[in-house]
């Protein structure tokens, strides 16, 4: 009848699976007792009165019959997925989710799988999970290693447990690990733990908040977010995630390197540890000579890598007795091994600024800096290997007619009058350009360029 049945729907296409998989653990050897054969028998009768579809929500039960004798469950497991089973075809609102509900049962009885598609794939580690009804399906699993593979990647959450939820496609989790062995990283030396967590298992990407963070750097672990994202064609070498962002934004770390400390945020991505700060409270290099503060770098982000600490655009402090040098914007690369910082200027925004140097009350043009942080010794001069060849020290009272009036431009009138003019006004040293181009009827565009202009100068 079995047959005949699926013959029907599907003119020949599954004579073979009924008569050649099916009817040989079901006549020929059984791998059902009587009384499980009879519940079967029970079920297949639900289908039809409920006039389920023969493809796929039977076929689904077929296979699942085919694997579960494979799958070293008990009579009582068998038993408990059929109460569930039967639940659900009983209740109107929930029965439209058989198929999922088998499609995850079968992926488990054959290989662990509760959740497959073209996208992602989620795998258990152990095979003793558990089927309940509590007005909707779930999937219970005490203790299990969390695996997500997608597109040749992979993510595990170690050491967890929880709930698969099949017909809202989430996992509630309890307790939990992830490594960044991944990313190449000690996984007994950087990890996160943390406690209850919800995924929605449909997509390659989760977070979780509230999470302990432990790396070397830190005498004590970190709380923060963690992000996770399961990406095509990563390797230890490139990989960025997963991503802890720690919560506070005032760590420090001294000693980072000898004599250096690091006071700000922090962000392991992959392989990228990076140190972050916002432009009210910026991360901070500090360097210390002769036990005393000599040099602090500013920066929104530090790329810190195993052999350097790079910040595209920071801010530089030296302190030589009362007075400073700075710089507002420029590179800064700093080579553990060797222990040589650079730094260097370059011909964009207001990186183009000399630095002003309060100590020797000049400003200072020149393209690159070079301290051994361990020597006496600045260099400063051009780079090195560049076509480049100039520096320029002028004092900073330094006035140049021509180079005044070519501040003008093509304009009538010149901008440093212009502002002295909306200053005298406004009563106010600090404004935005918005202001300053209102008070002289121009656009705001027109003043960006020039402010930058004159901040360079």
């Amino acid at each position: 009848e079995l047959t005949e049945l699926f013959n029907d729907s599907k003119k020949g296409v599954d004579k073979d699976f009924i008569e050649k998989e099916f009817a040989p653990i079901w006549i020929d050897a059984p791998a059902y007792t009587p009384q499980q054969q009879e519940i079967i028998y029970e079920t297949f009768d639900m289908f039809l009165k409920n006039k389920n579809k023969v493809y796929p929500d039977m076929e689904d039960y077929v296979k699942c019959l085919l694997v579960f004798p494979k799958a070293a469950k008990t009579d009582a497991d068998f038993l408990e997925w059929q109460t569930v089973l039967t639940k659900m075809m009983a209740d109107k609102k929930v029965k439209k989710y058989v198929p999922e509900f088998l499609e995850s049962s079968e992926g488990l009885f054959r290989e662990n799988v509760f959740y497959t598609s073209d996208a992602v794939k989620w795998v258990s580690s152990s095979k003793g999970f558990k089927f309940t009804f509590d007005t909707i399906p779930v999937i219970s699993f005490p203790a299990l290693d969390l695996k997500c593979f997608s597109k040749g990647d992979s993510s595990v959450i170690y050491e967890t447990s929880g709930y698969y939820y099949p017909t809202l496609e989430k996992f509630e989790g309890g307790k939990g690990k992830v490594s960044w062995q991944r990313a190449g990283f000690d996984p007994n030396k950087t990890f996160a733990t943390f406690e209850d967590y919800s995924i929605r298992i449909k997509g390659a990407t989760f977070v979780i908040d509230s999470v302990t963070f432990y790396n070397e750097f830190f005498d004590k672990p970190l709380i923060g977010q963690l992000t996770e994202k399961i990406l095509a064609d990563k390797t230890a070498e490139n990989a960025t995630y997963p991503k802890f962002e720690s919560y506070y934004k005032r760590l420090q770390i001294q000693n980072i390197v000898k004599n250096v400390d690091f006071d700000g945020g922090f962000t392991l991505a992959g392989t990228k540890l990076a140190g972050s700060g916002t432009v009210e409270e910026p991360a901070l290099l500090t360097f210390y000579k002769d036990s005393k503060k000599f040099l602090v770098i500013r920066s929104l982000e530090f790329d810190i890598k195993p052999e350097r600490i790079v910040s595209r655009h920071c801010a530089v402090t030296f302190y030589v007795d009362k007075d400073s040098i700075t710089h507002p914007d420029i590179n800064a690369t700093f080579d553990k091994k060797s222990r040589q910082l650079v730094l260097l200027r370059t011909e964009e925004g207001l990186s183009k600024a000399p630095f002003q140097n309060t100590y020797h009350n000049v400003d200072m043009y020149f393209e690159a800096l070079y301290w051994n942080i361990d020597d006496p010794l600045i260099k400063m001069g051009s780079l090195e290997g560049s076509t480049q060849h100039y520096a320029a020290f002028e004092s900073n009272t330094y006035f140049k007619k021509k180079r005044y009036d070519s501040m003008m431009g093509i304009s009538f009138s010149h901008p440093l009058s212009e502002i002295k003019a909306y200053v005298k006004s406004s009563g106010r040293e600090e404004f935005y350009a918005k202001d300053l181009a209102l008070f002289h009827n121009h656009s705001e565009e027109q003043w960006n360029t020039v402010l930058i202009d004159l901040a360079n100068k």
